[in-house]
């Protein structure tokens, strides 16, 4: 089940929703039915990334997150590539919670999991 939020003014909507397609589209795509995701569009990200993710493999639970003031002067594409890096964070959900319930340090997981987010970004998106 996929849940939205929208309270935003109509370019703003525009984009998180152009978001929240290629993120059901690509759910469906590497079929990732065993999550319940939630899509929630928020006034803005702390870190300082356009859009984050949070899962627990415990409840198949996920929520992403897209920033509307990270992306208010962003092309529309940059919502597409969002969604793309944090579905790319799905695939990876399990394993990294896994991982960090393990003897790693959660930066260690997590630089190793940006660098293999970046790869299968390139692998998958080549031709786009």
């Amino acid at each position: 089940m996929i849940i939205s939020k929208i309270k935003m003014k109509r370019e703003q909507n525009k984009k998180f929703l152009i978001f929240k397609k290629e993120c059901e589209r690509l759910i469906k795509e590497f079929g990732l039915f065993d999550w319940n995701v939630k899509i929630v569009c928020e006034d803005h990200i702390d870190g300082g990334n356009s859009a984050k993710i949070e899962t627990d493999s415990g409840t198949a639970t996920t929520t992403i997150y897209f920033g509307i003031k990270e992306h208010k002067n962003l092309p529309d594409k940059e919502s597409i590539n969002s969604a793309r890096h944090e579905i790319c964070h799905l695939l990876l959900g399990k394993v990294s919670d896994a991982a960090y319930k393990r003897f790693i340090t959660r930066e260690e997981l997590y630089k190793e999991e940006e660098a293999l987010v970046a790869r299968l970004l390139k692998i998958i998106f080549k031709n786009e």
